[in-house]
């Protein structure tokens, strides 16, 4: 907490200081997203964010690589 107070003096915003990527990947993702999102995204992205999309509890969709090009349907849900 030491660290995020004198981080927030000096830029004069609010702060928050994780220890890993991976927990600010996770962390931030479960903030940002919750119950009521539908999240799309890519089934290759690093397992930091799928923890933050499992624990955001959102609608989560994974897309597949192949599947790429056709985000757009898949955002329109008609998955083609």
């Amino acid at each position: 907490m030491e660290l995020e107070e004198k981080i927030a003096r000096f830029k004069n915003v609010g702060v928050v200081v994780f220890q890993s990527g991976f927990t600010a990947n996770a962390g931030t993702v479960s903030a940002i997203l919750g119950k009521e999102d539908f999240i799309l995204s890519d089934e290759l992205n690093h397992a930091s964010t799928l923890t933050g999309r499992v624990l955001s509890r959102g609608q989560d969709q994974g897309l597949p690589p192949q599947r790429r090009g056709s985000l757009r349907g898949v955002a329109e849900g008609s998955g083609q």
